[in-house]
């Protein structure tokens, strides 16, 4: 077998675990920066994640309903769901057409590998395939007695990351599951997410490590609901507000808090309409108190005659207390619903500048020429009642940002804008929010009709509607296979080496002989070798003998340790009378091990690996 372990981490020091360790135990081997081969190992792991998960998309059973009247509630469900999902495979490099009409050729940025054919021809490698599947879809779907319609594949996608690291976990090729749904309403169309979600929950309670449910940012890809699913690790890129007591979770990036107050003051309510006038002498704070940051917001007008854009900068100023991190995605999205229809096409904010900036700014007022002041939440529990507020400061006058107000037209907000912390109240219960560091594994999108008007993917309703056809309503779901093999050794390793969990280790069993060169033990091992394959069922194809003779025992231990057998069977001293002796392997523990007799060796590993799959599946 082709197994080439190493006592080198060929890694330096601050290298993650999972990397080390898939090196160490012959499970990968670096191609280039970001770019993996996956040895004979790591590719059984692999294909036993995507069994898993193909089995998952592809369950059906019947739900159980009671009618109510006119309405029908589902009274059991016991998590499973009726996906029927149909695999199919989509290429990966496509056309950049479809990119270009959704608007993600130039959205998506540096990340795409882009190319071009030899008649010039725009291509890209796939990183996703939102609208691949769509523009196939729409040229063949066109009444609503196709729909639902679930599709789903497992293939390589490609981005160009500017920084590759950690092995798999920030790859520049990854192999992914991605489920694409089509459904006729918006209520069929989350019910499909809701059916999903407890698919992929299963998915993950079958693989045997622990697993959080975030509620996320749509980002990029875009639509109205998104989750994320992690697996909790120091070494993840993500940071996770979680509530001890009610579960409640969310990235950093939608996480909502309760601010503790340091005065029990109400929210300021401002008359005022221009922040010159009102805002920061109404407040009667120290200057150190508050922290003022500008952004420049561009609302980006597509002209659909010469497929150009141009766009309007307005400055944003964020009032937020001294301390808190302005949260970007938020202010993002109260300047896009201020602007309203407006800002259909999208929005970009550049980064927080800083105060100084505003002097360059103002030189252009042919270009800057409106003000939006937003108040984060963070500003009112630390102020005084403001209708307490001492008579206007003349010194105001001289604020920079006072004086550029009184040029332009401005506007004053109030909401959330700030990231929580840990320490801040749970939206849910009165309990502190706790910040953990996660790895994210899988991500659900409730697209809507995003890419489906976008891309001409319509139906013939049942009844009648305005212009004959409406859009299909779409859902996204992705699992990152390779991703999670890493993720799952960070959650599951020690000074030894990886802990596997049953489900997905690549052999459940390794027999391994004291001296091979022994040919009593040796025989032992072989019958053991026998038995426990020949069990079937869970062990079929699931045992491993290693009987390398230029290795020494310790050695192969050490190696079956270092690899993460769950179960290793020794055959020692005692084989002569029959007696083996099995070791579980234990994350961070010293094996459990007890003797057993050669003829019952089959019954008892094959028991307790149908114990374990039982009790997840």
């Amino acid at each position: 077998m082709f197994i080439p372990t190493t006592k080198d981490s060929l890694l330096g020091p601050n290298a993650v675990a999972s990397h080390r360790l898939m090196l160490r135990a012959g499970f990968i081997r670096q191609s280039a920066s970001g770019v993996y081969s996956l040895l004979p190992l790591g590719l059984r792991t692999l294909d036993k994640l995507e069994t898993i998960i193909e089995e998952e998309m592809r369950f059906i059973v019947d739900r159980v309903y009671e009618l109510l009247g006119k309405q029908r509630v589902l009274i059991y469900d016991a998590s499973f769901c009726d996906l029927d999902a149909q695999k199919l495979s989509l290429p990966a490099l496509l056309s950049a057409e479809p990119w270009k009409q959704t608007g993600r050729w130039e959205s998506s940025g540096g990340e795409l590998f882009r190319l071009k054919d030899r008649k010039s021809a725009d291509f890209l490698l796939a990183p996703t395939h939102e609208e691949e599947i769509t523009q196939l879809v729409a040229g063949e779907v066109t009444s609503y007695r196709q729909l639902p319609l679930r599709l789903y594949q497992i293939g390589r996608k490609y981005r160009d990351e500017m920084r590759p690291r950690s092995g798999l976990l920030r790859g520049r090729e990854f192999l992914m599951k991605d489920l694409y749904t089509f459904d006729a309403t918006e209520e069929e169309a989350t019910a499909t997410y809701e059916d999903v979600r407890a698919a992929y929950a299963k998915v993950f309670r079958r693989i045997g490590v622990p697993f959080v449910v975030a509620d996320a940012d749509t980002g990029n890809i875009g639509g109205t609901s998104s989750h994320e699913y992690h697996f909790i690790s120091e070494v993840g890129e993500d940071s996770l507000l979680i509530c001890p007591e009610c579960g409640y979770t969310a990235n950093e990036e939608r996480a909502r808090g309760i601010i503790p107050h340091h005065h029990h003051a109400p929210s300021i309510s401002n008359p005022f309409d221009t922040f010159a006038s009102s805002l920061l002498p109404s407040l009667s704070l120290p200057p150190s108190a508050l922290t003022i940051q500008l952004a420049s917001a561009e609302l980006v007008i597509k002209n659909a005659k010469e497929a150009e854009t141009s766009s309007e900068r307005d400055v944003v100023a964020i009032v937020i207390e001294s301390g808190r991190t302005v949260n970007m995605l938020k202010l993002r999205d109260a300047v896009k619903k201020q602007l309203g229809e407006k800002a259909k096409d999208g929005i970009n904010m550049d980064l927080l500048m800083g105060i100084q900036t505003l002097e360059t700014m103002r030189k252009q007022e042919e270009r800057w020429s409106k003000l939006s002041v937003y108040v984060d939440d963070s500003v009112n529990s630390i102020i005084p009642d403001p209708t307490s507020a001492p008579p206007l400061p003349q010194s105001i006058e001289s604020h920079p940002l006072a004086v550029f107000a009184v040029h332009t037209d401005t506007t004053l907000h109030h909401g959330d804008f700030h990231n929580v912390q840990p320490g801040d109240t749970c939206p849910q219960c009165p309990a502190p929010l706790t910040l953990h560091r996660a790895i994210e594994v899988g991500h659900t999108f409730l697209l809507g009709t995003k890419y489906s008007a976008a891309l001409g993917a319509t139906f013939r309703p049942a009844g009648p509607v305005a212009g004959g056809v409406l859009p299909i309503q779409m859902g996204c779901f992705g699992l990152g296979v390779s991703r999670m093999l890493a993720a799952i050794v960070e959650s599951s390793n020690d000074t030894r080496g990886i802990a596997w969990p049953v489900s997905v280790a690549p052999f459940r069993v390794a027999v391994v002989p004291v001296d091979v060169k022994n040919e009593g033990m040796k025989a032992v091992a072989e019958r053991v070798y026998d038995a426990l394959d020949g069990m079937g069922g869970s062990l079929r194809d699931e045992v491993v003998m290693d009987d390398r003779q230029g290795a020494s025992f310790g050695f192969r231990m050490k190696d079956a340790e270092l690899v993460g057998y769950p179960y290793i069977v020794v055959v020692g001293k005692r084989a002569a009378e029959g007696v083996v002796e099995i070791q579980e392997r234990r994350k961070g523990e010293k094996n459990r091990s007890w003797e057993i007799g050669v003829g019952e060796v089959g019954g008892e590993v094959g028991g307790l690996v149908a114990k374990w799959l039982s009790e997840r599946h």
